[in-house]
């Protein structure tokens, strides 16, 4: 992951009484890349959008992934496609979109 070159940010958000700082969520400029040549920019941004306001949307359909104890998290951008998340600190990178079927 770049981190540097990563331009496309969003803040989540503490919930109430949360003395926490915000969370950032960066996506990986691949991802956007992806989403572009799949057709899906629109939906990518929207479901971000979604994400960034309200992590526990009932269209998100979010759910933890178990791979070898990972923290690794994926929301629904269509019936198709899913975007993968982990969590770093104070940051949630969006770094894969992946076919849910």
């Amino acid at each position: 992951m770049d981190i540097q070159k990563n331009k496309q940010m969003h803040k989540l958000k503490p919930s109430r009484g949360c003395q926490s700082t915000r969370t950032i969520i960066k996506v990986v400029p691949q991802v956007r890349k992806k989403a572009r040549k799949l057709g899906l920019i629109n939906q990518l941004d929207e479901q971000i959008s979604l994400f960034t306001n309200n992590p526990k949307h009932p269209s998100l359909n979010l759910e933890k992934l178990e791979l070898k104890k990972r923290n690794i998290w994926s929301f629904r951008i269509n019936d198709q496609w899913r975007a993968l998340t982990v969590k770093d600190k104070n940051t949630i990178w969006i770094y894969d979109l992946v076919d849910y079927h």
